[in-house]
């Protein structure tokens, strides 16, 4: 395939596709949502926005926080484009289209988007040891640490961390430091060859004068060891750090099994607050590594699907998310075309995510009224036109087929309320990026078929109209 359609057109890019190679300046979506965009750029912030005091607006970039992302996915069968979007910390996100002209169009009811959950920061780094055991270290002289890659002992990836040792004790301290005071969940996978006496972790903390501040244990259950005996098994722990505590660091330790017999861990979480300890890393959707990948901690942000039925038919669109605060900036994925097939859809601005399927049964007629007056004038045989200065918005009639009663139900809900709804035709229709209308007395028609035939056409005067009023350019 060719880049030169889109954004690598104007890069080394544009000669073709190389395979397995980012271009400059991507960055990858954590995992790919199927059939979705795959990679975004990110730009650093200016300011706190609208868009004129952003990097578009001309000024030079800030220092940038965590940059957020955002994966496109088009659903021509539903008339609408899914939209995936995150940012770090974000308590409120825009998400715009940009279309071919460059001009942005607010998503409705994602431009002021609130983001009411927490965004989570795993403090262990190497959390899943895909990449090495860079950071975890035995728990005494006669401990082996060792990499392992078995299904039965990977809870996330392929590898495993397993414990073997010459005596009864064997552990392993985990990476990474808790920051003090407040509370902690602590997760992780557990795997045993065979049932241990004990399982414990323990976090040792220190004061700000670097002397001991405390100890915390937390013990698996019985129940939990036997869980976690011939599989892996996820354990949680919460727990509140020592008042004076600035920093802490993690042990694991198991006690009671013997020479051939081991431990293994994977999936580390261990971050502030009371959370379901379920796994994530910077390789999750929403995800983000803080340094090299695999290797250091991670950020996992809110994720906010958008859908947006309101999407222009056959023509290729950009999506950027953005955060307005100061520490915020943009995100914007590669270009997508959501493809008609031919077919009409009708938008209600209140359920955008759920537009109507119509078929025209032929290109409307369009009427374009000038207003106008003729005025005689006295001893002159020709009036005097007046006229406005432009035409009015086009009206007409348009015919719409339903195939089924459901279909027709719908299409008929949707034009009930009498707010104008958006008729997206196919590009080869030359109406654009779509029409918004107001529709006028609906005449269904059952087309000469018998009493249980399903198929009605509906036909109404119809006259375009302005968007409604939170549809704006930003």
């Amino acid at each position: 395939m060719g880049w030169a359609s889109d954004a690598y057109g104007l890069a080394p890019w544009a000669g073709g596709y190389i395979p397995n190679v980012l271009p400059p300046g991507w960055t990858p979506v954590p995992p790919p949502v199927p059939g979705a965009t795959t990679v975004y750029t990110v730009a650093a912030p200016t300011g706190t926005g609208p868009w004129g005091v952003r990097t578009w607006g001309g000024a030079m970039p800030s220092v940038a926080s965590l940059p957020g992302g955002v994966s496109v996915a088009p659903d021509p069968e539903a008339g609408v484009v899914r939209v995936w979007a995150w940012w770090p910390d974000a308590a409120t996100l825009q998400l715009v289209r940009v279309g071919e002209d460059g001009v942005r169009t607010p998503v409705r009811g994602a431009y002021g988007l609130t983001v009411t959950e927490q965004t989570r920061r795993n403090l262990v780094p190497n959390p899943s040891m895909e990449a090495g055991l860079n950071g975890y270290l035995p728990v005494d002289g006669n401990t082996t640490l060792s990499s392992v890659v078995d299904p039965v002992w990977a809870a996330a990836g392929t590898v495993a961390l397993r414990m073997a040792s010459t005596t009864t004790t064997t552990g392993v301290v985990v990476p990474g430091t808790l920051p003090g005071t407040g509370g902690y969940t602590l997760a992780l996978n557990l795997g045993l060859t065979a049932v241990p006496s004990t399982v414990t972790v323990t976090v040792a903390w220190l004061n700000a004068a670097g002397t001991s501040a405390g100890t915390t244990t937390l013990t698996a259950t019985a129940d939990q060891i036997a869980a976690s005996v011939n599989r892996t098994n996820r354990l949680v722990w919460t727990f509140s750090a020592p008042g004076t505590a600035v920093t802490g660091a993690a042990t694991l330790t198991i006690t009671g099994l013997t020479v051939g017999q081991y431990a293994h861990l994977d999936a580390v979480v261990a971050e502030r607050g009371t959370t379901a300890g379920d796994y994530y890393d910077g390789d999750t959707l929403g995800g983000l590594w803080t340094g090299t990948a695999e290797l250091s901690t991670s950020v996992l942000s809110p994720v906010r699907q958008i859908v947006d039925g309101e999407c222009p038919l056959d023509v290729p669109v950009r999506y950027e998310v953005a955060s307005p605060a100061i520490i915020g900036g943009r995100a914007t994925s590669t270009p997508v075309i959501l493809e008609s097939g031919d077919r009409t859809w009708l938008t209600h601005p209140e359920y955008p995510e759920s537009p109507v399927q119509a078929h025209a049964t032929a290109t409307p007629t369009r009427d374009h009224v000038l207003r106008q007056a003729l005025h005689p004038i006295l001893d002159s045989p020709y009036p005097v036109a007046v006229s406005a200065a432009q035409r009015s918005a086009p009206g007409g009639e348009i015919q719409l087929v339903t195939s089924t009663f459901e279909k027709r139900d719908q299409a008929l809900a949707l034009l009930g309320s009498g707010t104008p709804v958006l008729w997206r035709t196919p590009a080869g229709f030359g109406d654009g990026d779509g029409q918004w209308i107001t529709l006028g007395t609906v005449v269904e028609d059952p087309v000469g078929q018998k009493g249980w035939g399903s198929v009605r056409l509906l036909t109404a005067p119809y006259q375009v109209v302005e968007a409604p009023a939170d549809v704006l350019v930003a």
